[in-house]
């Protein structure tokens, strides 16, 4: 039986599982939604959709992975290039790439919970800290983490990730523009706009 009953206005339709409620929200979440990269290219349509299905695959990555690891960081992580494993051996540019890393993630950051640092540890894998209110938040990507299969499958997006989101893209609907900090964000947005108007069951 299917599992979801959608109704938009006077149209219904079965959904049988997850998978399909995802593409139907997709559907209708990129119906005219252009996103505007950095660089001033657009994407729509086909292209835009593309641009989801990467962020579809990159998200079943990241759930892969072993929970101590944080979400965010990974991601900030792959956009800059730091999961790849030639940066176990090259210090000075591992630390340039924790540093963009640690930069990307002030630029998602509340502002009053920005001062994200970058380093590399003693074994080659980067840890990255910041102060909120007194406590420091430690977030480490280890070298068990960088050399797993998951992360060389994320580290080999990430040149299509760096052209859409090195500088975060915008994301325009009706109900307005919204900048876009990496690829979940991407999708919690255009499912948040396929929901408007839509009655689940």
């Amino acid at each position: 039986p299917p599992l979801y009953k959608v109704t938009r206005g006077k149209s219904v339709q079965y959904l049988k599982d997850e998978k399909a409620l995802d593409e139907y929200l997709i559907s209708a979440g990129i119906e005219e939604a252009r996103l505007t990269l950095g660089s001033g290219e657009v994407r729509v349509g086909q292209d835009l959709r593309e641009v989801i299905q990467d962020a579809l695959r990159l998200r079943s990555l990241l759930s892969g992975l072993h929970s101590r690891y944080s979400r965010p960081i990974i991601e900030q992580a792959a956009i800059s290039g730091a999961l790849n494993p030639e940066l176990t051996d090259n210090r000075e540019r591992a630390q340039q790439t924790a540093d963009e890393v640690a930069r990307r993630l002030d630029l998602i950051a509340e502002e009053t919970e920005r001062g994200w640092s970058g380093h590399v540890t003693g074994e080659g894998g980067l840890r990255f800290e910041r102060m909120v209110r007194g406590v420091k938040e430690v977030a480490v990507l280890d070298v068990a983490l960088i050399g797993s299969a998951d992360a060389r499958h994320i580290d080999q997006m990430t040149r299509r990730l760096q052209e859409i989101y090195s500088t975060p893209p915008v994301l325009s609907r009706k109900e307005g523009e919204q900048e876009i900090s990496g690829p979940i964000a991407l999708l919690e947005a255009i499912f948040a706009s396929g929901r408007r108007g839509l009655t689940m069951q």
